[in-house]
């Protein structure tokens, strides 16, 4: 218990944290207003308060001392770690939903080391370091394949951290401040969201804390072995995410500000902490040294990463400064302003603290700024302003992800604040102190870990934004067809088949059938005996459903919604006497001829008949790279003459044509919103030719009708005739030219 701060000195400390929190309330409130003009100015003016008061109040020394823990404090420290566990292990299957695409190529990569394989590097896909796979391996083995086996590795490695943050705590604050922080530390969203996903950057908290306990346990002992575990622990953190790399730079400065600070151990005997510094540095070289040759050997997969979404890559096209500018903006207010977008990460743009914690935080941060070159000043501004970079550095700002080994230094910040309160209610409780102080802090950070556990099991993972982030509609089908697929010929829009938590669902590395539409409208022959078939469409292809029906007037066709209702994915069953499309229907469709480099001369690549102009082009078609170009031409009937509106989606440059006359014209890259158009067409046969160049990446054309009288619709394969390729030739001539 701190000792009360007499006179003048206590009563101007007292009014300016009172000022500063003041401030800080009214800032925060201003950020929920999203008025930025008031809120920064105030928080500034909280900040510089606090500062003073920290000035004002007596200047804490190094770390605390290491003491044993005693009975009180281990019968808390394994209470916090049972709060830590039941919030991060039930339900890790469910919550958040789906499986991202991450989750589920770390869980192929954890079979592969299984399988035999011993990767020090994992190219491809992953682009990191080998070293986190092979805990998630044992895993494995031991539970099975499934998303909350991967899950489950990430919440045993978020509850440790929170333990060892209280550790760390206890070295710099009074017990009760301590218990305060590790209580928030085991509700804190941002650390409980990466707790409960398979994202190996879980580990960067982890070995950050520990590699910080064992530095002080390093320049405390003469035994050696502390300087060994040092060097192997950061050398391990620079093998799993990339955020790691910067957090030698931490462990320098508190190096640095500890040999400054008088009667600290390290300033003392610098001949011998030079000696285990070099012996850590050995040890660290010693264990990495695998990966440095392996780097050396491949030294473009060993940084393609990071070069990827760095702000200088020309493929971003940014002014480096200005982005480097807005990107440190972004990060700062992320605590308490406005958070990451990606659901995945947040509640889309929500504050990563709430607003109590943002406060405490900020009041922290000035009474850190107020303290100087201190261990718990310095220090803790030094590591959060390092692990932001990450951040900071990089496209997609602000970064929940990136940034996530800032969170102990924020925790601990925020312990700052709390001390600052505690340090001042000592004074002044008077008679009142010994019983309610020691439990008011620890009940304050029970009500904000109580907090952040209801936004986040209430409010972030029911967002609809977290389902379609963690891939939740290729998790259901994965599901659905586990059940359904059996005696059934399959065929799955080949997107769909892409993400690997369908398969991992599926318990299945093997490829499904694609769907190619082409090859079903109409189906070849069915070989004897005829199997029932399944179709999958992707959900924006649900527009098609009117087609399979016309086709298979016996199948049944669902739509599978998330619980938004938006659609996921639709199934069509065909029994197996119906696998013959009706006779109405043959020869309907459009001609679709692909060309190379989008040049439309020549004969096409490939020439088809396709039941519909509703395309995705996720990769390259049929062997075509990017660019090429598509024309599709056909013969529409018109039952009834009047106005018939045509509307037209295209991520790329497209023209429609109808009956030789240009009707619609998109040029911009990007346009997807349907645009429409009307026309008066005449009841019967009118020639429709639609020009298409594919160089976007968003690869998205779709065409629509609505004939008069009618509904909006793709239109219907009894009213199309497909040309015949002489046919198709004669009316690409007739086309106006579309430039690549």
């Amino acid at each position: 218990m701190p000792e009360p701060v007499p006179g003048i000195r206590f009563g101007a400390a007292a009014v300016a944290a009172g000022a500063a929190a003041a401030g800080l309330v009214a800032a925060q409130g201003s950020f929920a207003r999203d008025d930025l003009r008031l809120a920064v100015p105030l928080a500034l003016s909280g900040l510089v308060l606090a500062a003073a008061a920290g000035l004002l109040l007596p200047r804490p020394g190094g770390p605390f001392p290491a003491r044993r823990l005693r009975g009180s404090e281990v019968a808390f420290l394994a209470a916090l770690l049972l709060l830590s566990a039941a919030l991060r292990f039930p339900r890790l299957a469910e919550m958040p939903p789906g499986g991202f695409f991450d989750e589920a190529e770390n869980d192929r990569v954890a079979q592969r080391i299984l399988a035999g394989e011993r990767p020090v590097f994992v190219a491809g896909v992953s682009q990191i370091p080998a070293f986190p796979f092979y805990p998630l391996a044992a895993a494995v083995a031991v539970a099975g394949p499934s998303v909350a086996t991967a899950r489950a590795v990430s919440a045993l490695l978020g509850t440790i951290t929170v333990g060892l943050v209280y550790l760390l705590a206890r070295r710099l604050f009074a017990p009760p401040v301590a218990a305060a922080v590790g209580l928030v530390a085991a509700g804190m969203r941002w650390h409980l969201n990466f707790s409960r996903v398979a994202f190996l950057g879980v580990w960067v908290p982890l070995l950050s804390v520990a590699a910080v306990l064992l530095l002080l346990r390093a320049l405390e002992s003469s035994r050696r072995g502390w300087w060994v575990a040092l060097g192997a622990t950061v050398a391990v953190g620079l093998q799993t995410y990339y955020a790691f790399e910067l957090f030698p730079l931490v462990l320098i400065v508190l190096l640095l500000l500890l040999s400054a600070v008088p009667g600290s151990p390290a300033a003392g005997a610098r001949p011998r902490v030079l000696r285990g510094a070099f012996l850590a540095a050995a040890t660290g070289l010693l264990v990495l040294a695998p990966l440095l040759a392996w780097g050396a050997l491949h030294p473009r997969d060993f940084f393609q990463r990071s070069s990827d979404v760095a702000i200088w890559n020309p493929e971003h096209g940014l002014d480096v400064k200005r982005a480097l500018v807005e990107n440190a903006r972004s990060h700062l207010l992320m605590f308490g302003y406005r958070g990451d977008a990606n659901a995945r990460h947040n509640i889309p743009e929500a504050p990563l603290l709430t607003p109590v914690e943002s406060v405490l935080l900020m009041l922290g941060t000035g009474v850190a700024l107020g303290r100087g070159l201190s261990i718990r000043g310095a220090g803790l501004l030094a590591w959060v302003a390092v692990m932001l970079l990450p951040g900071v550095l990089t496209i997609e700002a602000p970064q929940a992800y990136r940034t996530i080994g800032a969170i102990p230094a924020v925790l601990l910040l925020a312990g700052e604040g709390l001390d600052l309160l505690w340090r001042l209610s000592c004074g002044a409780a008077g008679a009142l102190r010994p019983r309610l102080l020691p439990i008011a802090l620890p009940a304050l950070a029970l009500s904000l870990a109580a907090w952040n556990a209801t936004d986040y099991f209430c409010l972030q993972v029911t967002d609809p934004g977290a389902w379609k982030a963690f891939d939740g509609d290729a998790k259901a089908l994965g599901l659905y067809l586990s059940g359904e697929r059996a005696g059934r010929d399959l065929f799955v829009d080949s997107i769909l088949d892409s993400f690997p938590v369908l398969r991992f669902t599926l318990h299945s590395n093997a490829p499904l059938p694609p769907l190619v539409l082409s090859d079903h409208f109409p189906a070849p022959p069915v070989p004897p005996p005829p199997r029932p078939a399944l179709y999958i469409l992707e959900g924006f292809r649900e527009d098609l459903l009117p087609l399979f029906r016309e086709a298979f007037p016996c199948a049944t066709a669902r739509r599978h919604v998330d619980p938004s209702g938006r659609t996921m994915f639709s199934s069509v069953a065909v029994p197996a006497d119906c696998r013959q499309p009706a006779e109405a229907i043959r020869g309907g469709g459009f001609r679709s001829e692909y060309f190379e480099g989008a040049r439309f001369s020549g004969p096409p690549a490939v020439s088809r008949v396709e039941p519909a102009v509703f395309a995705h082009f996720h990769r390259d078609e049929d062997g075509l790279r990017h660019p090429f170009g598509v024309d599709w031409t056909t013969f529409l009937s018109v039952p009834v003459g009047g106005e018939t509106t045509f509307e037209l989606l295209a991520s790329s440059p497209a023209r429609l044509v109808v009956d030789g006359k240009p009707l619609l014209a998109l040029s911009a890259l990007n346009v997807l919103e349907p645009v429409p158009a009307t026309v008066t067409l005449s009841a019967g046969e009118h020639t429709l030719s639609l020009r298409y160049v594919e160089k976007s990446y968003e690869s998205t054309v779709r065409l629509w009708w609505t004939p008069p009288g009618g509904r909006r619709a793709v239109p219907p394969l009894a009213r199309l005739r497909a040309p015949t390729p002489d046919e198709s030739e004669r009316l690409r001539r007739e086309l106006p030219p579309l430039a690549p």
